[in-house]
């Protein structure tokens, strides 16, 4: 049974299994939450057994429930109002509850659940997906309401354009934090690179599915070209779980196949718990994201990625083109190569400022407790949410939409049986 007493913390995100940028965004704010007093309940609609946070949420109540990861119009209308009445029941009645989410999906549910009880919910998207795929749902009503009541905030300066595809919505937005006390000394697993004497150190932490990996490598590989007496190390840290994506890249992105002999290309793997030894050895750290922060965090020389354009171009140097973590504030755009070679001709003085500049940006938008106090803010000026008749879905509708997920289904199983067919022929 739920602690009736204690104020109530409600997280609807995507999953909290994997080890990347929101799940420790999901980590952080709850602990932080919780040291506040209040009762913290998270719903995930996506959950695996790889959970290398397990430890970590144990102190905190965990739900998988994976109709919440749909549009609510795909779930039966019995279903939608079983699962309401589920949740809330597993959270308790307390003195005040406040639901966070963080995907298109989520959202909708959020308010539905938020509606039932009178809670205060906060629409905060982990990422920018577009409201136009909600165009045939009703559930898009809930986003444009959220919009315009204020409760709808993006986790970047230029996130609510991309989300709702406008120019002219509101500036709403509260960064991502980074505590950087987090960050240990070194690696787990070491980093298989010794710093050398003369090295230009270029850096990046990524998923290797991320398509900013190529053209970085392309880039690196005609920088190294044009300043052919510079000894240059790309240091790409981890990996991949997509079926041939790793073999792909250590094949075609590697020194074998540039073969040029002042660069070395280096892939680490995986790394379970980032080290500021990556950093501090580093003349240049390519990225976008949270792995930004963390560079900026330690003083260290950063370029971001925009995530547009396939990953192709930059948005520049953190802190100095752009203070967003990724994309491009001014609408300016730049590329890998000219950011890098922008890098390494930079002075000694001029390095210094810029580092000094970005440490600062840290520190004003990006440092942990003063982004999750600016989002405790804005509970504050969200009003209660209430039962909306707008909201409603027809049973009509849950049928249409029902049968057009069975046609889509027979339609992949048909094509999948002749792929398979033509594979055995």
């Amino acid at each position: 049974m739920a602690d009736q007493t204690k104020k109530k913390y409600l997280i609807l995100t995507f999953n909290v299994c994997n080890l990347g940028g929101g799940q420790l965004y999901v980590l952080r704010r709850a602990k932080y939450l919780r040291a506040k007093g209040y009762d913290i309940h998270i719903v995930v609609t996506f959950h695996t057994n790889y959970f290398p946070l397990e430890e970590n949420f144990k102190d905190f109540s965990l739900y998988f429930i994976p109709e919440m990861g749909r549009p609510s119009a795909t779930v039966s209308k019995s279903k939608v109002n079983l699962l309401i009445s589920d949740i809330l029941n597993k959270v308790g009645v307390s003195t005040e509850l406040l639901i966070e989410t963080h995907t298109l999906e989520t959202i909708e549910w959020g308010e539905l659940i938020a509606s039932q009880c009178g809670a205060k919910h906060l629409a905060y998207p982990l990422a920018e997906p577009k409201v136009s795929k909600y165009k045939f749902n009703p559930g898009v009503r809930i986003f444009w309401d959220k919009l315009r009541t204020n409760s709808f905030y993006g986790c970047t300066s230029t996130s609510l354009k991309q989300i709702f595809e406008k120019n002219t919505v509101p500036a709403n937005y509260v960064n991502i934090g980074y505590d950087e006390n987090e960050m240990i000394e070194k690696c787990e697993p070491p980093i298989n690179y010794s710093v050398k004497n003369g090295d230009y150190v270029i850096t990046s932490v990524t998923r290797l599915d991320k398509t900013y990996v190529e053209p970085l490598v392309e880039s690196t590989a005609q920088l190294a070209q044009k300043y052919s007496q510079q000894q240059f190390v790309l240091l790409i840290a981890g990996g991949s779980k997509t079926k041939g994506r790793e073999e792909f890249l250590f094949s075609n992105f590697s020194n074998e196949r540039f073969k040029l002999p002042n660069l070395n290309i280096i892939y680490t793997g995986y790394i379970e718990k980032l080290g500021k030894d990556i950093f501090n050895i580093s003349n240049v750290f390519v990225g976008m994201g949270t792995a930004s922060i963390n560079a900026i965090s330690q003083g260290c020389l950063t370029i971001n990625i925009d995530p547009n354009n396939g990953m192709k171009y930059a948005s520049g140097f953190f802190g100095e083109d752009t203070c967003n973590f990724a994309y491009s504030e001014s609408g300016k755009l730049f590329t890998i190569l000219e950011k890098l070679e922008e890098a390494y001709l930079l002075s000694d003085e001029e390095i210094k400022k810029r580092k000094e500049k970005s440490r600062k940006l840290y520190e004003n938008e990006f440092e942990t407790l003063s982004c999750f106090k600016k989002i405790d803010l804005l509970f504050d000026s969200i009003v209660p949410s209430v039962i909306n008749k707008r909201y409603d879905i027809s049973n009509v509708y849950r049928l249409q939409v029902q049968t057009l997920t069975d046609i889509k289904k027979v339609i992949h199983s048909i094509l999948c049986f002749f792929q398979s067919h033509i594979v055995k022929i």
